[in-house]
């Protein structure tokens, strides 16, 4: 029986050598076939409600009762939790208990005594059993109690197969050196592509945020079609931060991102180092709202600090780009302002408090990159380019043309001031009525100008509409299901094209990176913004007209440069 999503209350919870939750995947059949991931790991499953941000029904949950039944009906196995995440073996400050699986049975003697030491739960997941979690909340008599069978394996996958995927199946090209994978038609035409990713199931506070990072089709697309990856949420303040303790910084999500990156030769993108939206997320608001001006200097520049010391290193030599500060610039703009070469910041925890604080961030990453650069006199690591990160600021033309000017203000402002910045990220989360291109193309040149690279950074195009105005949620219809037709995907796939021919026309265009890649995982598919298809890959892995329009405009590119060269 194949699962509908509000069934897959289940996931499958990977755990890695630190006994930290790695990645997860929903369980989407019944029965369940559990596979030993690769690399070995130990797993847990956890109950968690879709959608993914179901905050408000974690918080009803008042105790969920797990109990494992073997092929005879016999409970094998307890466990109640009344604190999220609700996981069937124990877990203690981000350490989780899990179960091997793929092994032989453990005889009757090793069995006795794993369920007496309760620290080691392999003997559960062998052979069939039926999963149980008895759910109580707030206001209910009894619980509503879930099930599913289970089954394992013997054969090591990825934590879940997926039948919709081995690899994308494209048509044989005429050249025997085309590869046909995004990644290769990209590197074949000298840009960087990618796309954000997560990993990590849960933040620091247990709720859920990453659903199907651990599918193992999700896996195959980062690993085969993306040859950069940027972390999602991962590290962020709110998901690496829970204190003021700069000593107590919690680096596990954002290592999983780019030791992933390492493992699949992959380049990666750090995002970010300052988010004004931080405060609304995790507990970030408790500690830093509060500070003194000089407490949240001291905050920013040494949070800085210990994020480049970490990743600026020659294991992570793979890091080509460095989003310092991320959507800075306020929406409402005054135009007469604007127009003598001023903009406006929005008002966050760092500002008015550090009114000069885009510099510091950019300053103080830069000094750290140089101290550790010194400290391991290496040759292999990349120059660290320094970004500029933004929404709604990628068209001289349209809606974003007052903002971009901003936003152009604000550079040139830091180059004459020499503030070591290298490149602009132009967000772009636009929708299907997007046309300004010939706008992008004259920011992108007027900031090369200027001696600054430009990348698309978090690129989506959705079938809803964003409104018009002022603040963080201008206002946004979502589109039906029914408004979702083939001609919509087409000319979604026809706004895609247009984004790459203009980067791929423009020098100072150096990547090209979209905000997810499968359309379930879109940040649009989260609470009120739902649902939409604004991604290269529908809900079931499959390719959808975008993907072929940018492998088909990646081609054409190629052999076009491959035939002036001929004649030159």
């Amino acid at each position: 029986k194949v699962l509908e999503p509000k069934e897959q209350v289940f996931l499958v919870g990977s755990i890695n050598g630190e006994k930290h939750l790695h990645n997860a995947a929903p369980i989407t059949v019944d029965p369940f076939p559990l596979h030993p991931p690769e690399p070995p790991r130990t797993v847990t499953i956890l109950f968690q409600p879709d959608p993914e941000h179901a905050t408000k029904e974690l918080e009803d949950i008042q105790s969920v009762q797990f109990t494992v039944r073997n092929e005879k009906g016999r409970a094998v196995y307890n466990r109640t939790t009344s604190s999220p995440p609700f996981s069937l073996f124990a877990h203690e400050k981000g350490t989780f208990q899990g179960a091997s699986l793929g092994t032989k049975t453990p005889s009757t003697q090793l069995r006795r005594s794993l369920q007496k030491d309760g620290n080691h739960h392999s003997f559960l997941l062998q052979g069939r059993h039926t999963l149980e979690a008895a759910v109580l909340r707030k206001g209910d008599k009894d619980p509503k109690v879930f099930t599913v069978d289970l089954k394992t394996t013997n054969h090591s996958s990825s934590l879940l197969t997926h039948p919709g995927i081995s690899g994308i199946e494209l048509e044989k090209e005429t050249s025997d050196e085309w590869f046909g994978s995004l990644k290769e038609a990209a590197t074949k035409a000298g840009i960087a592509f990618g796309s954000a990713i997560c990993q990590t199931p849960f933040d620091l506070q247990g709720t859920p945020r990453c659903r199907y990072g651990g599918e193992g089709a999700y896996q195959a697309i980062v690993r085969e079609e993306l040859a950069v990856i940027s972390p999602e949420r991962e590290c962020k303040w709110w998901f690496t931060r829970t204190s003021a303790d700069l000593d107590e910084i919690d680096f596990t999500g954002c290592d999983d991102i780019f030791d992933l990156a390492i493992a699949n030769k992959q380049q990666a993108r750090f995002h970010t180092l300052l988010w004004h939206s931080d405060a609304f997320y995790g507990n970030i608001e408790e500690w830093l709202h509060a500070m003194k001006a000089v407490d949240k200097r001291a905050q920013l520049i040494g949070h800085i600090e210990k994020m480049v010391e970490r990743y600026r290193t020659p294991k992570y030599s793979n890091i080509i780009a460095w989003d310092v500060v991320n959507e800075a610039i306020d929406d409402a703009q005054d135009e007469a302002e604007v127009r003598s070469g001023g903009y406006k910041l929005r008002d966050s925890m760092w500002h008015p408090d550090l009114p000069e604080y885009i510099d510091l961030a950019f300053v103080y990453a830069h000094k750290a990159g140089q101290a550790a650069d010194a400290k391991h006199n290496s040759t292999t690591m990349p120059p660290m380019k320094l970004f500029y990160n933004d929404y709604s600021c990628e068209s001289t033309e349209g809606y974003s043309g007052t903002k971009s000017d901003a936003v152009y203000n604000l550079l040139a402002g830091m180059k004459r001031r020499g503030v070591p910045v290298a490149g602009v990220g132009f967000q772009s989360h636009v929708n299907g009525e997007y046309s300004y291109y010939e706008g992008v193309r004259k920011n992108m040149r007027r900031l090369g100008e200027l001696g600054l690279e430009v990348q698309f950074t978090e690129l989506d195009v959705a079938c809803g509409k964003w409104g018009v105005g002022a603040g963080d949620d201008p206002g946004y219809t979502p589109c039906k299901q029914s408004e979702w037709t083939p001609e919509r995907e087409l000319q979604q796939a026809e706004i895609y094209r247009q984004f790459m021919r203009v980067c791929l026309e423009e020098p100072n265009c150096t990547g090209f990176i979209t905000w997810g890649f499968v359309d379930k995982s879109s940040w649009l598919n989260r609470g009120m913004y739902s649902p939409d298809w604004p991604l290269l890959f529908d809900s079931s892995y499959k390719p959808k007209q975008s993907y072929l329009a940018l492998r088909e405009e990646l081609r054409n590119h190629t052999i076009a440069a491959e035939k002036m060269g001929r004649r030159q």
